[in-house]
């Protein structure tokens, strides 16, 4: 009875894992399923469920209604993080236009602040919240640092002002804002000092998510040459690490 019991479960074990893989072939990834895919020219992370881009003025005017036509395979673009602003008084020149036409076409919109050391933290958050006007399912306002500084005390007046920078838009919007950097900056800055934040990073060289050791990484940046339709310059391509489910909880609820 023991050893009837016992194959069956295996039985029953094998038809879940192989009805699995047919219905979901992301949850039983290797970790590693990349695939070329010749609409955007590189390869995107399958095992990943959720892809985007981001863009700022330098890819030029987007011809909105190109970008995922009538594609509706798990390869389709989900969201875009858009520039908006830069240091105190920079507003991306697309900005505006941007913002609306993802909206309009489907996209769960992000905006970014490009932060400028130097200048006075305060003056670059407000310049954000004065011009991003956010709605209920943007994603969570992100803080692009990409600059490291010079000196013990150079260092931490720069930590010091991000921390502003985050702190009065978190207090604008009730939400934590995501630190977007490269592998170096944050090994420097964030993983120390701002190691309670959402981050996203790019890196386009590896093949898995090992490459930083945060449980707070959400965003991979993985390609910056990527090709889009109705867009003439390349562009960045980013992917959620995450479930669909837990995309939702960095979305704005207001």
């Amino acid at each position: 009875m023991k050893s009837f019991i016992s194959k069956y479960w295996n039985h029953a074990y094998r038809l879940l894992l192989l009805s699995l893989i047919v219905l979901y072939p992301n949850l039983v990834s290797d970790g590693h399923s990349w695939k070329f895919i010749s609409k955007y020219q590189i390869d995107l992370p399958m095992q990943y469920l959720i892809h985007g881009f981001d863009i700022s003025r330098h890819n030029g005017d987007v011809d909105w209604g190109k970008i995922n036509s009538k594609r509706e395979d798990e390869t389709r673009l989900r969201f875009v993080v858009i520039k908006a602003t830069e240091g105190a008084e920079m507003v991306d020149v697309n900005f505006k236009t941007n913002w609306e036409n993802a909206r309009k076409h489907g996209f769960v919109r992000g905006a970014y602040h490009y932060f400028v050391p130097g200048v006075d933290a305060r003056l670059q958050a407000l310049n954000y919240i004065l011009n991003v006007k956010h709605q209920k399912g943007d994603i969570y306002p992100v803080l692009d640092f990409e600059k490291n500084a010079n000196g013990s005390h150079a260092k931490k007046q720069l930590a010091s002002g991000l921390k502003t920078w985050l702190d009065i838009v978190e207090k604008h919007l009730g939400v934590k804002p995501i630190i977007y950097t490269n592998t170096p900056v944050y090994k420097e800055y964030i993983k120390s000092e701002l190691a309670e934040y959402p981050l996203w990073v790019s890196d386009y060289v590896s093949k898995d998510i090992g490459f930083v050791d945060s449980p707070n990484l959400i965003l991979w940046q993985h390609s910056e040459t990527g090709r889009l339709p109705g867009i003439n310059e390349n562009v960045d391509f980013n992917v959620f690490l995450g479930t669909p489910h837990k995309f939702e909880k960095y979305r704005i609820n207001i």
